[in-house]
């Protein structure tokens, strides 16, 4: 029986490790340096980091979708884990 997308990414986020960075470090570099990427770096994607200080977050929209990303445990690091909130 052939597994649907749905079930894939169900089974992909059950096989996620918690990630080794700080969720409130992430979140407070998101918060007020996220318009320059420095968050981004953080959690190890420097590529996309300078991208995002190239384009001031993505003329904020960027910065905002990080933000919403972190808050609601869907961010991962460059190992591809999640980046947990500790509440």
């Amino acid at each position: 029986m052939a597994e649907t997308g749905e079930q894939n990414q169900w089974r992909a986020a059950l096989l996620a490790k918690p990630s080794e960075k700080s969720w409130w470090t992430a979140f407070f570099l998101s918060l007020f340096l996220g318009l320059y990427g420095i968050d981004r770096m953080y959690v190890g994607f420097l590529g996309l980091g300078i991208l995002k200080l190239l384009t001031m977050g993505g003329i904020g929209v960027w910065w905002i979708a990080d933000l919403i990303f972190l808050c609601s445990n869907k961010m991962r690091d460059s190992h591809g884990n999640i980046i947990q909130r500790p509440f």
